[in-house]
This record gives structure tokens, C-alpha cells and sequence, in this order.
């Protein structure tokens, strides 16, 4: 089979299943849980942290509470997830160790993208303010 005919098989599948979750909320948050099962993986220990921050960012943006994201960082991140989750990935995950490693490449990749969505994610979680709130003490001042 022809390497390029295999990335664009590859690039269609991942494009047309992260679309199917930024279509659904309540899928990506589905999609965010069963990301977690993969934080016990051994495989992924050296990314537990990424790998955690990327789901909790999908799943404040799934639930309506972190609305100030970009929809693009957005679709990289769940492409990200479903990756890894997908257990028929290019190394698929039943290959000892070898099948994490592509995982585990996948969410450094990303994170490293997302560096400063995700920077802006975390500051967010430690005002411990939904965004809801921050607009309603803006309009409480005027």
C-alpha cells in the first residue's frame, strides 16, 4: 500500500471522527471520560499529566464551563483523545509498550500545539470562576 495513500486514509478517519464529537457535547464529554480509563495505562505514565489536562479541558468545554477556547485547539485536542483511545491506531494499543508510544508521542505533540490555549485553561480553572460568573461580576460593576 502506497505510505501516502495510508496517511490520507488515517487523516480522513481522525477528521471525520473528531468532527463527529465537536458535533456532540455530550459525546466529547463521553469521549473525555473514557480518556480517563487510559491515565491508568502504563504505557502513558510519562504523559498521565498532558494527557490529563487535555481531557479536562475537553470536558470543561463538553460541559458549557470553560467557553473561551478556540474551536481549532479545540478539534486538535479531541483529535488528540480519540487517538489515543482508539485502540486500531497506527501502532495499535494491544502491542506491548510499542502501542503506547504513539499515544504518548500524540499528546506531547499536542500539548506542545496547545501550550497557550491550555496555559489560558489552567488560569482559568485556578480563578475557580465559570465564565457564566466572571460575566455577571463584570455587569455588577458597570
Amino acid at each position: 500500500m502506497n505510505k501516502n495513500l495510508l496517511i490520507n486514509v488515517f487523516r480522513k478517519m481522525w477528521v471525520k471522527k473528531t468532527k463527529s464529537y465537536l458535533a456532540d457535547a455530550e459525546k466529547m464529554e463521553n469521549l473525555a471520560d473514557e480518556g480517563e480509563n487510559f491515565l491508568q495505562k502504563s504505557g502513558l505514565q510519562s504523559v498521565v499529566d498532558d494527557l490529563s489536562l487535555l481531557l479536562q479541558y475537553v470536558k470543561g468545554v463538553s460541559k458549557g464551563e470553560y467557553k473561551q477556547y478556540s474551536v481549532r485547539n479545540l478539534a486538535l485536542a479531541v483529535a488528540a483523545v480519540v487517538y489515543v483511545v482508539n485502540p486500531l491506531d497506527v501502532i495499535p494499543d494491544i502491542a506491548p509498550i510499542a502501542g503506547f508510544v504513539d499515544d504518548a508521542t500524540i499528546v506531547v505533540w499536542a500539548i506542545t500545539q496547545l501550550h497557550q490555549e491550555l496555559q489560558a485553561f489552567k488560569n482559568w480553572r485556578k480563578s475557580g470562576s465559570s465564565d457564566s460568573e466572571i460575566a455577571d461580576a463584570e455587569i455588577e460593576e458597570k
